[in-house]
């Protein structure tokens, strides 16, 4: 929540979240601290987890006014890890391997550049990463692309902008 929050004052446009909650579990802070971000027309964006890590597709992708983000693999198909279900409003590219009954093969990673696993400051870029985070950081890119071109154009309220970013992704 406080995240969230510094990234409102700081006028932040998009918010990428890659983070999960448990299932069902209710987090009033963090869904304040959107509903915030929302009322400044701030685009929020969550990864809806990977399956291992999590069971169902929880918070924040599921919190007030959050684009909800699964992943797929470089051929489209849902990833064999990504949640999948009620919460999830779009699916992006995460790498990893096809779920079953998708004939595509293309598997190759998604790549990103990210911190060194163990280090705080050496940056790397891992191939073995694959997940609903990596499509979750490709829908946030594409939100803060369609407000920079104003595919969406002007919006009466800031709230209005938010959502027309939303529909146009």
């Amino acid at each position: 929540a406080k995240g969230i929050r510094f990234a409102v004052a700081h006028r932040a446009q998009v918010i990428n979240m890659s983070f999960n909650f448990g299932c069902g579990k209710k987090v009033p802070e963090v869904d304040e601290a959107l509903r915030e971000a929302y009322a400044h027309g701030v685009v929020t964006v969550a990864s809806v987890g990977n399956i291992g890590s999590e069971t169902c597709v929880s918070e924040p992708a599921t919190g007030p006014r959050v684009i909800g983000v699964g992943g797929t693999t470089e051929g489209g198909c849902l990833g064999n890890y990504s949640l999948a279900g009620k919460g999830v409003d779009l699916v992006a590219p995460g790498g990893g391997t096809t779920g079953p009954g998708c004939p595509s093969v293309s598997a190759r990673p998604i790549y990103q550049v990210t911190l060194e696993p163990g280090s705080t400051q050496t940056f790397a870029i891992p191939s073995n990463y694959v997940g609903t985070s990596m499509a979750a950081a490709h829908v946030s890119g594409v939100a803060a692309m369609v407000l920079a071109a104003g595919a969406i154009g002007p919006q009466p309220t800031p709230q209005a902008r938010a959502t027309a970013v939303a529909r146009q992704l």
